[in-house]
């Protein structure tokens, strides 16, 4: 274990010996040990390990659902100008550190992208330190009391729900032209939505409405748009969601989305809508 650890950071700090031009603090300082307590919050729609860095605001690792991990600084009083991160050595295995990346800043935040962000969990992971540049000021965050909180995150991230409230609000289904069954890719959406609304107890029900262009007949469009909503409430079904809560209609060509005179109106109207009616308490994030 301890070969792949050294394996894993060897690796992370090939990237770079000496950080960007931008890191070249004018004070060092050095979070103590004893300061360091990762803390963990978590549910089926939010995973989240916060670091209280006392004066100088708090580091985040957030994983909301439907979007992947993100790392965030929140300052405790004013934006600095600047805030880049890199991962580091400890001080008794020499003095090496990753190409340090700028974070954008957010509003009352920075964020650093999502593929540095996860580099940055698995060189957490690894036991290397993180130093966090705040304009002059290098603080150097050492990497104790890991382990276990780390778990919980990951354990956290599997059971993730695959989206968000707000991705699953509204579906909808596309076909194309003379379309009739469903694509693997359109199941395997439809199933991830089954899996949003067996973890959102405030779902009460999903409305799936079958819609078609207006090429052919009103009848035979009606007959269509019903087999297709039918086709995606039995995907639901097989998912695991109760008969009760789907209620299907099949409207035909009665309500365009879009301009039937052309090919991409056409396209656009092709389609079955999933709408999920939730009890409005506070939303699930």
């Amino acid at each position: 274990m301890r070969k792949l650890l050294s394996r894993a950071s060897s690796t992370i700090l090939a990237l770079s010996v000496a950080g960007m031009a931008a890191a070249n603090p004018g004070v060092v300082q050095q979070l103590a040990m004893d300061q360091v307590h990762w803390s963990f919050t978590g549910d089926r729609f939010h995973c989240e390990l916060e670091l209280d860095l006392k004066k100088n605001g708090e580091l985040l690792l957030s994983h909301p659902a439907g979007t992947p991990m993100q790392v965030h600084y929140r300052p405790a009083q004013a934006l600095p100008a600047e805030v880049s991160l890199a991962s580091r050595t400890a001080p008794w295995q020499g003095d090496r550190q990753s190409q340090a990346t700028a974070l954008a800043a957010r509003d009352d935040h920075f964020r650093l992208d999502q593929h540095t962000s996860r580099s940055v969990l698995t060189a957490l992971d690894s036991g290397l330190w993180t130093s966090l540049y705040l304009d002059t000021l290098e603080l150097r965050i050492p990497t104790v009391n890991w382990a276990p909180v780390a778990d919980r995150f990951r354990q956290c991230e599997q059971q993730l729900s695959p989206l968000s409230v707000h991705q699953a609000r509204d579906q909808v289904v596309f076909y194309q032209a003379g379309q009739r069954a469903l694509t693997p890719e359109q199941i395997a959406d439809l199933e991830d939505l089954a899996r949003y609304v067996q973890l959102d107890p405030q779902v009460r029900k999903l409305l799936v409405d079958g819609h078609t262009d207006n090429t052919g007949s009103r009848l035979g469009n009606l007959q269509i748009a019903r087999e297709r909503a039918a086709d995606v409430a039995a995907v639901l079904k097989a998912a695991g969601i109760p008969n009760t809560m789907i209620e299907q209609r099949a409207h035909g060509d009665r309500y365009p989305s879009a301009n039937n005179d052309t090919a991409e109106g056409r396209d656009l109207n092709r389609r079955v809508t999933i709408r999920i009616v939730r009890q409005e308490t506070e939303e699930t994030s």
